[in-house]
């Protein structure tokens, strides 16, 4: 589940980036701060997630994460969203 979560932030962090990319080269007009916003919580997510992988593979021979850093990144996620949807 979390290699799923980590490849799904990693992919919102690239198309991201390339949608941002695509429009403004297309000269159509972007909200920088929504976009700043949007960027800094995909990354603090993805931040969370490689610490989530890290501590696995290293500190916790179960196999195991910490629940805190995963629970984080799907909030973010889920903030993330809702600052898609809510801010025109």
């Amino acid at each position: 589940m979390l290699r799923i979560m980590l490849t799904g932030a990693a992919v919102q962090v690239l198309t991201g980036n390339g949608l941002i990319a695509a429009n403004r080269l297309q000269g159509n007009h972007v909200v920088e701060a929504k976009m700043v916003v949007k960027l800094a919580l995909a990354i603090a997510a993805l931040t969370l997630l490689i610490l989530a992988v890290r501590g696995r593979r290293s500190r916790r021979p179960s196999g195991t994460s910490s629940p805190a850093l995963t629970d984080g990144a799907a909030g973010l996620g889920i903030a993330a969203v809702l600052v898609a949807v809510v801010w025109t």
